[in-house]
């Protein structure tokens, strides 16, 4: 039986006891993820307790982690699941994320699939989840890479394979090589949807509730403008990071854009973002350096007691104002290259 029927049916009634259904939406993101943590911590300690109970979690790339171990907690236990994601960021040396090849991330681009082998983030995925399963509903992204479909791997997941969606949903696209899960491939689907709150509305009128009893939270790792960069000396990797960069913010801003338009009825509470003073950009995205990890942590902090303390101003509509109906950009030819997996 799909796990998802079995968490509709126990949620159904917790939720609608409550009579508002409560979205945590992730955005993409590798280390920068640790923002994230930061500001939930922030909406967890000075939110009433019932307003961060949670209903429907998403998560998408690295987003997909922290929403997976928040979401293998029952409501109401959001502290407890806090101490737990955030004792993780706080060790971040302990997040192995991949290893070599033989031959190094040439090899890789060759015949690998993808510049690093991903193995060792499976074996941590597959040890931190620990047989547990979502308890809350949820959705993860991740993109078939034989069909192009994005697709919400929630409604795939069966009991004690959590850590494969999860593997799927964070397959970093040239870094790692797709992620074989459920009989297919995947990558994760921040370049389709870096972030997902259609999705989780969707599953909070599947539990029967009316869009005027919807509540989301965006939790962001993208600024609401572009940080200038010189990129006159960038090589292959670099560019391609610029580029992902610049198509996150956009397609990111206009999901979220896309999303208050078609359902304004739904409340979009708190847009956590790292506003004008942008998250530093690393051209390797697994630096967990621990220093690192932890300016990001009070970062996420921080702004998201802005968000907090300033609700008529730092609104998820300003948020999406400028950029509106506006498309990502196509890649450069030497991007183009490197993901169809030429190496020069």
């Amino acid at each position: 039986m799909k796990l998802v029927g079995i968490i509709v049916m126990i949620l159904l009634v917790s939720a609608m006891a409550k009579n508002k259904c409560r979205i945590l939406s992730l955005s993409s993101g590798t280390e920068k993820a640790a923002y994230q943590v930061g500001a939930l911590k922030a909406l967890i300690e000075h939110l009433d307790p019932k307003e961060v109970e949670y209903d429907v979690i998403s998560g998408v790339s690295f987003g997909a982690f922290n929403a997976a171990m928040m979401a293998v907690h029952e409501k109401g236990d959001e502290k407890e699941a806090l101490e737990e994601l955030y004792g993780i960021w706080k060790n971040a040396k302990s997040i192995k994320t991949y290893q070599n090849w033989w031959f190094g991330p040439a090899q890789g681009v060759v015949n690998q699939g993808g510049l690093y082998d991903s193995k060792p983030w499976k074996q941590f995925l597959e040890k931190t989840i620990d047989g547990r399963n979502a308890k809350r509903m949820m959705t993860l992204g991740a993109v078939n890479v034989e069909s192009g479909k994005y697709t919400d791997l929630v409604n795939i997941v069966t009991p004690d394979t959590l850590h494969s969606a999860i593997s799927a949903a964070t397959a970093l696209n040239i870094f790692f090589p797709p992620a074989n899960e459920f009989g297919a491939d995947w990558f994760d689907g921040s370049g389709v949807w870096p972030v997902e709150v259609i999705g989780p509305i969707r599953r909070c009128e599947q539990l029967g509730f009316s869009r005027a009893d919807i509540i989301v939270d965006v939790l962001m790792t993208n600024s609401y403008d572009l940080p200038v960069r010189n990129a006159t000396n960038d090589s292959t990797i670099p560019s391609a990071l610029r580029y992902f960069e610049i198509a996150d913010f956009y397609s990111g801003v206009n999901g979220i854009a896309r999303a208050i338009s078609s359902f304004s009825e739904v409340t979009f509470r708190h847009c956590v973002n790292p506003g004008k003073d942008h998250l530093p950009t690393n051209w390797f995205p697994f630096d967990f350096n621990q220093k690192k990890i932890d300016v990001l942590l009070e970062r996420g902090y921080e702004d998201a007691l802005k968000t907090i303390n300033n609700p008529d101003t730092v609104t998820c509509q300003n948020l999406v104002k400028s950029v509106a109906h506006m498309k990502p950009p196509t890649p450069p030819k030497e991007v183009d290259d490197l993901i169809k997996g030429e190496f020069e």
